[in-house]
């Protein structure tokens, strides 16, 4: 499963059918509602499951399919996780982190891909 979708790097070069893959996650349980935090955004502050997916960027869809390397990385935050990651040129954008949703039947890479299209960003793009 994967999200093709524009890409610009931190460079500018535009890639207009990158393809991006969910490979991992972090995840933090916030037992009670706290006080927001103005430099963050609303949503670190609920109460729930905060998922903050990590999604390796490829060229295009035949490059991850040739197991060429990556040429980005989507997160809110680099994590530990990233690490292995170290020569990925590494985006961060707060807007990818959501609440799981254990109500319905649909895994975290799933609603990783469904919260990513809700996004401006990648409202255009295909999961496939």
């Amino acid at each position: 499963m994967g999200l093709t979708n524009i890409y610009n790097s931190l460079n500018n070069t535009l890639y207009n059918n990158a393809y991006y893959v969910f490979v991992d996650y972090d995840e933090k349980i916030r037992e009670f509602d706290e006080s927001p935090n103005l430099i963050l955004p609303s949503i670190f502050w609920k109460s729930g499951h905060h998922i903050n997916p990590i999604f390796l960027v490829y060229e295009n869809k035949e490059s991850k399919l040739n197991n060429e390397q990556p040429i980005g990385l989507l997160t809110s935050h680099p994590t530990g996780k990233t690490a292995k990651y170290s020569d990925t040129e590494k985006i961060v954008d707060l807007q990818v982190v959501f609440m799981f949703n254990n109500s319905i039947n649909l895994t975290i890479e799933e609603q990783s891909f469904n919260h990513l299209k809700s996004l401006e960003y990648y409202s255009n793009g295909i999961i496939e």
